[in-house]
């Protein structure tokens, strides 16, 4: 069973069953879509049916201390690690840096070396 109720100061939508999705659905075109299912039987976990869209100098912000933020302008695209202390790592078996022509600029691979 859900349930949408004030808690005296903000708007609140509960459900009472244990591990039951919460889930906000639409209609695309005549046909009925999922939006968003918060998934409760993995500690409500988002699941989009689509993509996240966020308007130019809006940030998608990561972390207990906003130490990872992923952002564009209307000219440069920024992947940041604002934290005091670790790295910004970028883990693969190989790990590329690519233009937008597809061009490899950077590769580096696993055991076997990097090509500039």
């Amino acid at each position: 069973m859900a349930s949408i109720e004030i808690d005296g100061v903000n708007g609140v939508i509960k459900s009472t069953v244990s591990d039951s999705d919460l889930t906000i659905k639409g209609n695309d075109g005549g046909s009925e879509i999922s939006l968003l299912t918060f998934d409760m039987s993995d500690a409500g976990t988002a699941v989009f049916n689509h993509d996240i869209k966020l308007a130019n100098d809006q940030k998608a912000i990561f972390g207990t201390a906003s130490n990872l933020e992923i952002y564009a302008d209307s000219i440069n695209s920024y992947i940041k690690e604002t934290g005091s202390s670790g790295n910004l790592q970028i883990i693969g078996n190989t790990v590329r840096l690519q233009s937008a022509s597809d061009e490899i600029m950077l590769e580096a691979t696993n055991d076997a070396g990097v090509d500039i």
